[in-house]
């Protein structure tokens, strides 16, 4: 974009650059990344781009053989929110860590994060790239609120060698009272508003004003002059840049500035599918099936145009007694007279190239099959007899290995996004006083009483200490005891009240698997059955080192259980097998008021 210009004039003419110009790659190749985008858009909606009759006006069949390739990418490539983990470099942090996943679960709940997985897939494996926005807001007397989203690409102009570092333009349209709730957030409202207005001419001749639905706004992101000013251009200094932002109403000769603002950082992120040197937006399945989807299309229409002409009965004769509509003409019973020695045959119109169309098909079927990595060994097609099982284990090997680098991009991706935008949102929301309402499993609920039980008991302990008060070891783990059996006692559905700065000391990282799990149920319960028999007959089993490791790799490979789980379970086990001892819960004097009713860090709802 030319700086020196004003916003708006630079702003249509980079619209104008992107959907007319493109960009030299070699000598002889070109790209444009809005026709790539367009012919991305119709082949997936099975639509022609030079239309959908041909030139006798009939409708041309499209047989689409690129959709169903995309969907194979995305299931090989899916990420889900039970892949994205919270995890702590140090132990002494580890109930944290699973505390602070339920934080994020929840979140992630709220948000519909799942969905933007979907939508993130889907998308970067149609068009070749995937454009990610941050929206943070806050509403008033609510919390401050975050949202990960997907920008549309029939919405967004990018620079067309590099999307992320280029400026960014997005349009959204809004409705005249979407836009009037920004009046003390935007400015030049009232202005804008006019744009949504409209002149008519009434029945009476007369001009009436007509109010249009939606009002066009932009969104510009980009590294300017510190100096340059949206409304006059810049005439300055242009030693120093920053990054801005800015918001303007209206279309081509009638636009208003609405906001502008200073960024620390880009509310944009983008990842591509498969790279393609010189140009920003990456090679998606469809755009690898273009050539395939153009002579697939091609070989059915002429296959199509053979049954309709092999279809119909053309008569020939040397007869002049025989009219060129006597078919057309005749009717049930007809006969038609001929001289002596004439004759009448119908003509055969069944091509000899005919079986040719469906070998053509099938042909660039297999080329998109290589291209795209999405081969019948995957699909789960029936494969042709004949075929030798080596080659299926050759074509499944390389598809997986494929898809494998495919989602590690990705997972690489989302880890990038919770440590840039999810996490430092987090950690402001979770470090106050707050209620954290979820669903935890058994072994869970054993790490968290006793992370809560020990903080409730330490900071008795300290007042105890504070005032003069003796406490004996004894009577420190009668309290916890206490305490965790008085929460145990709440179920599966917790409501917990997070302390203020709970989290302060904890450094999160993010761990996204992305080890598809294509594990066979069968096996995985053969695993766990025989997992359990070992140690049904021996409790004391993982007490010996190197059976421990060889079990908890053996349950951690299998996707069981983690090594904790594992260990827990051992453990009890191993109490299990002792003869049972009667429960009982220290009825000491000292125990104080917040540990017999350690509902306290329950809100009253929770009872």
């Amino acid at each position: 974009m030319n700086q020196d210009l004003p916003i708006f004039t630079e702003l249509n003419l980079q619209n104008e650059n992107y959907n007319n110009g493109y960009i030299t790659l070699i000598d002889g190749l070109t790209f444009s990344q809005y026709n790539t985008l367009k012919k991305v858009e119709f082949y997936s909606n099975s639509k022609y781009l030079t239309g959908d009759k041909d030139e006798l006006g009939r409708d041309k069949p499209f047989y689409n053989i690129v959709n169903y390739r995309v969907n194979v990418a995305v299931r090989a490539t899916d990420l889900d929110v039970k892949d994205i983990k919270i995890i702590s470099d140090n132990p002494n942090f580890a109930e944290y860590a699973f505390l602070y996943n339920h934080e994020a679960y929840e979140w992630m709940k709220q948000s519909d994060f799942s969905l933007f997985l979907n939508q993130f897939g889907q998308t970067r494996a149609r068009y070749g790239g995937v454009l990610v926005k941050k929206c943070q807001y806050k509403e008033p007397g609510e919390q401050e609120e975050l949202e990960i989203e997907v920008v549309p690409w029939k919405n967004v102009i990018t620079d067309q060698v590099d999307i992320e570092n280029g400026v960014i333009t997005e349009k959204h349209y809004m409705l005249p009272n979407e836009l009037a709730e920004k009046m003390d957030i935007w400015e030049n409202i009232p202005e804008a508003l006019k744009l949504g207005t409209k002149m008519e001419k009434n029945s009476r001749g007369g001009v009436a004003k007509t109010e249009t639905t939606r009002i066009p706004i932009y969104e510009v992101e980009g590294v300017f002059p510190e100096t340059f000013d949206p409304e006059i251009g810049d005439d300055g200094d242009k030693n120093s840049f920053k990054l801005m932002r800015f918001v303007i109403a209206g279309e081509a000769g009638m636009q208003i500035l609405l906001f502008k603002e200073d960024l620390e950082e880009s509310q944009y992120k983008y990842l591509s599918w498969e790279n393609v040197p010189g140009r920003g937006l990456g090679r998606g399945v469809v755009e690898e099936g273009f050539e395939a989807q153009r002579w697939t299309n091609d070989a059915v229409i002429g296959e199509t145009n053979a049954m309709t002409l092999s279809g119909k009965v053309i008569m020939v004769t040397d007869s002049e007694d025989v009219g060129n509509n006597a078919i057309t003409d005749l009717i049930n019973g007809s006969v038609i007279k001929i001289k002596r020695g004439e004759s009448v045959q119908s003509l055969s119109l069944l091509p000899s190239s005919f079986p040719e169309y469906n070998n053509l098909k099938t042909s660039w079927d297999t080329q998109v099959q290589r291209s795209t990595n999405t081969f019948d060994a995957v699909t789960g097609e029936t494969m042709p007899s004949g075929t030798p099982l080596g080659s299926l284990a050759i074509q499944a090997q390389q598809a997986s290995s494929y898809f494998d680098y495919k989602r590690e991009e990705a997972g690489v991706f989302i880890t990038e996004l919770f440590n840039d935008w999810i996490l430092p949102f987090l950690a402001k929301r979770i470090n106050k006083e707050h209620i954290l309402s979820s669903e935890f499993d058994n072994d869970e609920l054993m790490k968290m009483d006793e992370a809560f039980a020990t903080h409730l008991v330490n900071e008795e302990i300290k007042t105890k200490i504070l005032s003069g008060m003796i406490v004996s070891p004894e009577e420190y783990t009668a309290g916890i005891e206490f305490t965790k059996n008085k929460l145990s006692q709440r179920g599966n559905r917790r409501f917990l009240e997070v302390p203020f700065g709970w989290f302060k000391d904890f450094k999160p990282k993010v761990s996204v698997i992305v080890t598809k799990e294509l594990q066979d149920t069968d096996v995985e319960k053969k695993n766990l059955e025989y997992i359990s028999m070992i140690l049904a007959k021996n409790p004391q089993a993982m007490q010996d080192p190197m059976m421990a490791k060889i079990i908890g790799r053996m349950a951690e490979l299998s996707g069981i259980l983690s090594p904790g789980q594992l260990s827990s379970l051992s453990s009890q086990g191993s109490q299990g097998s002792q003869s049972p001892q009667p429960s009982s819960i220290p009825q000491q004097p000292q125990a104080t008021a917040a540990m017999r009713n350690a509902q306290a860090v329950m809100p009253e709802a929770q009872q």
